[in-house]
């Protein structure tokens, strides 16, 4: 998993496709992150 400075630094590299699909995958990460704390609740 990188980094969110290694993402950022990608950045200038990538292309528009590239980093959709690399946020769909982080959005997929936190929702499952925010779903699991509220259940330990």
């Amino acid at each position: 998993m990188q980094s969110i400075e290694e993402v950022i630094l990608d950045l200038n590299t990538i292309s528009i496709e590239e980093l959709e699909r690399r946020m769909k995958i982080l959005e997929k990460k936190y929702h499952a992150i925010v779903m699991k704390s509220f259940e330990s609740y």
